[in-house]
């Protein structure tokens, strides 16, 4: 469902955007646009899990969420060397400024700390927005630009209205196609 908007979205301002659902305790890639982006980026793998609280995506995703629930991600993950602060030498005391910066800004972004899911530093930055599925983040879409080209405040000037349309027209197609799902409360991306 979102993937044409997505592509709509690269044809526009040709950076590649990948699309993320909350899967858990972290966030899972399901599509990408990469390979119709003119910019030549590192190849996302779909279906694979990404960092909740480094990724722009699931930052953007836990901005839009309570602090309460942010507790819960954390107590779930607290620890886990791949899904948790603990990856980046954080607690939920120390991370919480970032999520309120995401909040005031209207958009996530990378840690700073944040690599991406590779062996390698990927060399991206991201700035994402939640997608809102009958009321619920439970996905988000992201803009990837290399991290030496720009920072993300000069990147999300440019290109943040885009990704917020993109998201709502995304969540109103949901919404449309999936109109008994209010009721029964599932959730797809």
């Amino acid at each position: 469902v979102a993937m044409p908007r997505a592509a709509d979205l690269t044809k526009k301002v040709e950076w590649p955007s990948d699309i993320h659902v909350l899967d858990g305790p972290c966030m899972r890639i399901i599509d990408s646009t990469r390979p119709l982006s003119p910019f030549h980026m590192y190849r996302g793998i779909i279906n694979r899990r990404i960092n909740l609280f480094g990724s722009a995506t699931g930052v953007s995703v836990l901005s839009a969420h309570s602090d309460r629930q942010i507790r819960e991600y954390d107590a779930v993950t607290r620890g886990n060397m791949s899904l948790g602060l603990a990856r980046f030498g954080l607690n939920l005391e120390r991370y919480m400024p970032e999520i309120e910066a995401a909040r005031k800004r209207g958009y996530g972004t990378r840690l700073a700390v944040y690599r991406g899911e590779t062996v390698l530093d990927d060399g991206l930055a991201a700035i994402a927005v939640p997608i809102y599925v009958h009321g619920e983040p439970s996905a988000a879409i992201s803009l990837l630009w290399p991290r030496a080209f720009q920072d993300a405040a000069d990147f999300a000037a440019s290109h943040l209205e885009p990704l917020k349309d993109t998201a709502e027209h995304i969540a109103e197609d949901m919404e449309r196609l999936f109109p008994t799902e209010a009721v029964t409360g599932e959730r797809r991306a």
